[in-house]
């Protein structure tokens, strides 16, 4: 695993070469509403 940084600056482990942040993705999911019920 690889140490990556977003342009955010939040650090984090990847084995893939995919530049998604999971930090940022995590903010990016509302919190309540229709697709909250929708994850898996």
């Amino acid at each position: 695993m690889n140490l990556s940084t977003c342009n955010k600056g939040h650090s984090y482990y990847k084995s893939s070469e995919c530049p998604t942040c999971p930090v940022c993705e995590r903010q990016l999911k509302p919190e309540v509403g229709f697709i909250t019920d929708l994850r898996v």
